[in-house]
């Protein structure tokens, strides 16, 4: 694929001046060290993916918690390219986080295999169930992502958010965000207004990831599972026409944030400011930590 660097430029994209969390170099010294176990390689973290753990979960005070964080973030990037390379190995995951299978082979399975009694018994039932579905709903995605990728399906836009709200592992984000403040957001699962500020900011982080990511998906496998490429061709938009138009509505989605965030202080429901700020992270640090790491650079 030829190189868009002529043809498109990332809009710019507004986030505050951000610092990792304190225990970061901690964390990522200890992240590498667990990996390098597993893989059997001086495994150095090139792209800084260790970093985006330490960009979103600012308000995480306990270095033990910040370290197993890490290690779970990494992992995922890490077992988020391999599915990506390897269709076949889709279901065989499925089995391993539903327990389908009694042993742990591959090093990705021993390492969740490590972690995962690990923040099991700081987690309630609930929130151990939506850690792990959220693990199971981000693989089983892989399905239709292949599908896509090679041509052999075609989805609406509406399909195309629900298939990356799946792929984002959002559920179990949002555990690791409870249980790096140490709380449990089980009684608030219900509610419609924290549900709409846990779903502007998903799609803030999802929209961005595809714009920052947009010429390198290009140049290795055409971009077919990015949202500008759908837009450019089912609306007949420029790639650059395409990317302006989704940093329009990640602004409108900023708005929203805020204007969501007004509503939950309105309505008098007890929900933990450190939660919404860390939602925030969730969101500022994906961008800050997307625009700074080695991840999606040709």
């Amino acid at each position: 694929m030829e190189n868009l660097s002529k043809l498109y430029k990332v809009p710019e994209v507004s986030v505050r001046e951000m610092e990792a969390n304190p225990h970061y170099p901690y964390a990522k010294l200890e992240t590498e060290k667990w990996i390098s176990k597993f893989i059997g390689l001086d495994w150095k973290d090139t792209n800084d993916l260790v970093g985006w753990a330490g960009y979103l979960h600012l308000n995480c005070n306990d270095r033990e918690r910040m370290v197993l964080i890490a290690k779970i973030d990494t992992w995922a990037f890490i077992l988020d390219d391999y599915l990506d390379k390897n269709p076949s190995k889709v279901d065989p995951w499925l089995q391993v986080l539903r327990e389908e299978k009694s042993k742990y082979g591959s090093p990705l399975e021993k390492m969740l295999d490590d972690f995962l009694p690990q923040i099991k018994k700081d987690l309630t039932v609930s929130q151990h169930k939506r850690f792990v579905e959220g693990w199971i709903n981000f693989v089983d995605s892989y399905k239709k992502v292949h599908l896509i990728k090679s041509g052999q399906l075609k989805v609406d836009f509406e399909e195309h958010m629900k298939l990356r709200f799946d792929d984002s592992a959002r559920g179990a984000m949002f555990v690791l965000a409870e249980y790096g403040l140490g709380i449990n957001m089980d009684q608030f699962s219900d509610c419609q207004v924290l549900n709409d500020y846990h779903d502007y900011a998903t799609k803030h982080a999802l929209l961005f990831n595809d714009l920052i990511s947009f010429e390198k998906e290009y140049v290795e496998d055409g971009a077919k599972y990015n949202i500008i490429l759908m837009l450019s061709e089912r609306k007949g938009l420029s790639f650059q026409e395409a990317a302006d138009m989704i940093a329009k509505e990640l602004s409108e989605l900023d708005v929203k944030i805020s204007e969501s965030k007004q509503k939950i202080a309105e309505s008098g429901l007890k929900i933990p400011v450190k939660y919404l700020e860390e939602i925030d992270n969730f969101k500022d640090g994906n961008v800050f930590w997307s625009k700074i790491c080695g991840r999606y650079k040709c």
